[in-house]
């Protein structure tokens, strides 16, 4: 890594989180309330089960004061079974998270030029980064912006997420 241009955005997202927001954005305040599909009879216990799982694992955080911005959380049923929370950060629309990304334009291999790179006789695998994507670190300044808010023991408590989200499919909760 020594040279390259991306090394020092590297190594203090790694050491002390990435920014998900420009550090200096002025942020105001939004609330948006969480979609049926995660309060709703059908889910709750699942979509809570996987809040207290998010909980034990460090990704979600209690805090004391209400974040800047809190998103709604949602459920998506998967194909196998169970739901996949879904962390909305496209609302309240104008004051989301998405709001204060600045996306740069870019595109992916097609896999006709990724076979031009294989060998005759070579094997190819592909793997599931979900729980790597899990493991990346937000920065203490973004995660004023990752704000929830779910019922912890019957009272609405107030949680940070501290990684990335899971970006969903094209689906909407």
């Amino acid at each position: 890594m020594v040279g390259d241009p991306d090394e020092s955005f590297i190594l203090r997202g790694v050491s002390q989180g990435f920014d998900i927001i420009d550090p200096g954005a002025t942020v105001l305040e939004a609330t948006a309330t969480n979609y049926k599909s995660a309060v709703g009879r059908e889910n709750f216990a699942m979509v809570d089960n996987q809040v207290k799982v998010e909980l034990a694992e460090g990704r979600y955080v209690k805090v004391e004061s209400k974040p800047k911005i809190v998103s709604a959380l949602g459920a998506i049923p998967k194909e196998t079974g169970g739901i996949r929370l879904i962390h909305d950060c496209s609302r309240p629309f104008g004051k989301a998270v998405n709001d204060y990304v600045e996306i740069d334009s870019f595109s992916f291999q097609t896999v006709d030029e990724a076979l031009t790179l294989v060998s005759p006789g070579a094997f190819c695998a592909k793997i599931d980064l979900k729980n790597a994507y899990r493991s990346v670190p937000i920065s203490k300044e973004s995660q004023s912006v990752t704000g929830l808010v779910w019922p912890i023991d019957g009272e609405d408590t107030y949680l940070v997420d501290t990684r990335l989200p899971i970006y969903p499919d094209s689906n909407k909760s």
